[in-house]
């Protein structure tokens, strides 16, 4: 038979290739961490836009409730509407006055945000009057050209990213007249429809990005543990490898053989991994409000505890719970109410009163303010498993009552064998019985012979 040349080893290639591998893993990580703080940057711009865009609808809103509810209101009874209401007695601050003294109130407590009211006709003696700055001009040129289409910029202010947004300020028809008739009015020609001025907001996009960005931390530390742990045991099953490449013939068949073992130890674990999901797809599951009032039941809870589930919405979950003031509930009720997941066994009870067991899963689920808003509660069938367990302890306590008859029964017999030898001893005659039979099948022949003559010369 000729003799098998092992191959010679190829642990520098292979020690190449396992270094490139974790090299592209650890690569691909940081592309993926690199591309979720972009998005996640990109998303805190457009929240704090849509922010922006929200405080303009509502200063506008604002401006016009105050117009039609208030200044028309007042009028009537001469009461007067102007810029400088504190110099005059029984006058009020006019929309747009009032509209700016909002925004500098709004600006002040607002950390890195702006909300300013400017024309390019302000009435005398307004201060700041008019576009201050690039952003402010060039938004004025581009809503007079489109008022329909707002202006927006992401710049750098003091070293922090913000959001600039500008709407155009409309000359409304019910202002036309006044301004065009008051004395102070830098402009007479106003007509409806006419772009007087923007209102500007300024809002300030770190504490969003910052928000998003301690919400993805968590994501990026697993990326990062999952691609160190890859990486090291990728190493690992090079050198494995290549440790069983260095290794002889029968050796490595040998391997081969665990391998494919492995092999189909790992497709196993998969497909019960896959009929695993398929159960969870078919889980038991509700929800409760915080009351415990059921708002949710799946096809599979109203069949497992037979009822339809108009019958259940709106009902308690204890429904299904007739247990529900036990001190163990009570407890799980303390622990899902303070935000924290509870899991468990579960006794429940169907229509017709009969039992069943649950593996339970409650998870509380919180709004946007933080605050529970519901309960989920994912539940498994485990009444067979339980009855199971049961039989099992059932069958093991028989098992060991009959192990032990049998050691006793043994005990006797070699008491019983041990007796007997003492007392074919006592009569004289050679014991035969060995209490473990050995003594027959170590004995040499010659001397067998000798001990049955002596003992037939001692009966004679």
């Amino acid at each position: 038979m000729p003799e098998v040349v092992a191959p010679q080893p190829r642990r520098p290639r292979r020690l190449r290739l396992a270094i490139a591998a974790c090299g592209l893993s650890l690569l691909g990580v940081c592309v993926i961490v690199w591309y979720v703080q972009s998005v996640t940057r990109d998303l805190a711009t457009q929240a704090a836009m849509s922010k922006a865009a929200s405080m303009s609808v509502a200063l506008q809103k604002f401006r016009s409730l105050y117009t039609s509810e208030v200044v028309e209101r007042v009028r009537v009874h001469g009461i007067s509407t102007t810029h400088d209401y504190q110099e005059q007695s029984a006058s009020i601050p006019l929309p747009a006055t009032l509209t700016i003294l909002l925004g500098e109130q709004m600006s002040a407590v607002q950390h890195g945000g702006a909300v300013r009211l400017y024309s390019s006709h302000p009435f005398p003696g307004r201060q700041p009057a008019g576009p201050q700055d690039d952003f402010e001009r060039t938004a004025l040129r581009s809503l007079q050209e489109d008022p329909t289409r707002p202006y927006y910029q992401v710049v750098d202010q003091d070293g922090t990213s913000v959001v600039r947004y500008a709407t155009a300020d409309l000359m409304r028809p019910s202002c036309v007249a006044c301004h065009n008739a008051h004395p102070d009015s830098p402009k007479r020609d106003w007509r409806a429809g006419d772009v007087r001025g923007a209102l500007a907001v300024t809002v300030d996009v770190d504490p969003f990005a910052a928000a998003a960005a301690a919400d993805i931390s968590g994501l990026i530390a697993l990326l990062l543990t999952m691609a160190v742990v890859g990486s090291g045991g990728f190493i690992l099953m090079m050198t494995f490898q290549q440790r069983r490449a260095d290794r002889d013939a029968e050796i490595r068949a040998r391997q081969q053989r665990m391998s494919e073992e492995n092999a189909e130890l790992v497709m196993a674990l998969r497909r019960a991994d896959n009929r695993q999901r398929a159960l969870d797809e078919h889980a038991i599951v509700s929800m409760a409000d915080t009351d415990g009032k059921i708002v949710y039941a799946n096809d599979k809870f109203c069949e497992i505890n037979d009822y339809q589930q108009e019958e259940l919405l709106g009902h308690p979950h204890r429904i299904v719970n007739p247990d529900a003031h036990a001190p163990e509930l009570r407890l799980i009720w303390q622990t899902i109410s303070t935000g924290n997941t509870w899991s468990g066994e579960v006794k429940n009870q169907r229509k017709d009163g009969s039992p069943y067991w649950a593996q339970t899963t409650i998870v509380p689920y919180r709004n946007e303010t933080r605050q529970i808003e519901k309960y989920v509660i994912i539940q498994t069938d485990v009444s067979a498993i339980r009855v199971t367990e049961e039989r099992m302890r059932a069958a093991y306590a028989e098992l060991k009552e009959f192990s032990d008859l049998v050691v006793d029964r043994e005990l006797r017999m070699i008491e019983l064998k041990q007796e007997v030898n003492a007392l074919t001893t006592e009569l004289g005659r050679a014991a035969r019985y060995d209490v473990e039979q050995e003594t027959d099948a170590t004995e040499d022949p010659d001397d067998r012979q000798s001990g049955r003559s002596d003992t037939e010369q001692r009966e004679s």
